[in-house]
């Protein structure tokens, strides 16, 4: 039960509206009120009252505010995960009652960076609620799920996003690795295969600081650079999504800056297609909001 998850005994008959749960997500998802009123589509001062009645319910602060953001308190963190989950069902029964099922292929393509968490997450409750509909999966580098677009192989793709393009969510970039390899000379670098925003972000800045470098390892795969980076092979450029392998102190490092994400759709894309786009859409900015 989640109410009394999180405030032990309770008065069991409470129930939490979907609303206030969909908008404390949204908070927890985007940090700012500002964020998760144009996410849900209420104004400024309809969030925070709806947070407040959500708080009211549960006799507990979901919520601290910390440097302009909000942070989740102890009892906003114990309902984060159900309130997914309650979401989730709920999106799941108004998806399997809709007039029209969802039905034939939907070609999405996925960077590396989300191919885990996304086919794991949105992608698998995509592939359960709508089983009429066929999933065609290819994960690659924005160079190549571009090109595949263009050429009309994908429906949608996510990429990582150009200058003039609005990004669904934008990340943080910081430097990863063993903190001991910060003394080589030439400093050995673990990259992806060119073309890769990373590894541009990388050189770039190592050049604007004239710090000499070299690349010790160049992969195309994520895992391939991983594996690198935990053996001590070298130091790479992610976000924070990857700091298990060792993030560097920013005064250690020259600065980097932040690499965005789009989802892009074909004109010609399918309401199937387009109801996944909304899916990975959410669920970018929810791990964005996390920190990538």
């Amino acid at each position: 039960m989640i109410v009394d998850s999180i405030t032990g005994a309770y008065d069991m008959h409470v129930d939490l509206p979907l609303d206030l749960l969909r908008t404390f997500v949204a908070m927890a998802d985007l940090g700012t009120v500002t964020g998760a009123a144009e996410r849900i589509g209420r104004t400024q001062p309809a969030v925070t009252l709806q947070l407040r009645r959500l708080e009211t319910l549960l006799g507990r602060p979901l919520f601290e505010r910390r440097r302009r953001r909000l942070t989740l308190a102890p009892s906003g963190e114990a309902l984060l995960h159900h309130a997914r989950r309650l979401l989730e069902a709920n999106d799941s029964v108004v998806a399997a009652l809709a007039a029209e099922p969802l039905t034939g292929p939907v070609r999405v393509g996925l960077i590396q960076d989300f191919a885990d968490t996304l086919l794991a997450g949105a992608l698998a409750h995509f592939a359960r609620t709508h089983p009429e509909a066929r999933l065609d999966v290819q994960v690659g580098g924005s160079a190549l799920l571009r090109r595949s677009l263009a050429d009309g192989r994908l429906d949608v793709a996510l990429c990582i996003s150009q200058p003039r393009e609005e990004p669904i969510v934008a990340a943080p970039m910081c430097w990863l690795g063993a903190a001991e390899l910060l003394q080589r000379d030439p400093l050995p670098l673990v990259l992806l295969d060119a073309p890769c925003a990373y590894r541009d972000a990388a050189l770039m800045a190592l050049e604007a600081a004239g710090r000499r470098w070299r690349v010790a390892v160049s992969t195309p795969s994520l895992s391939g650079l991983k594996a690198a980076v935990a053996a001590g092979l070298g130091l790479t450029v992610r976000t924070g999504q990857m700091a298990h392998l060792g993030e560097l102190p920013e005064e250690s490092m020259p600065p980097l800056g932040k690499v965005g994400y789009v989802l892009i759709s074909t004109a010609e894309a399918s309401p199937a297609a387009r109801h996944l786009a909304g899916l990975l859409t959410n669920a970018v900015m929810a791990v964005g909001g996390v920190g990538l």
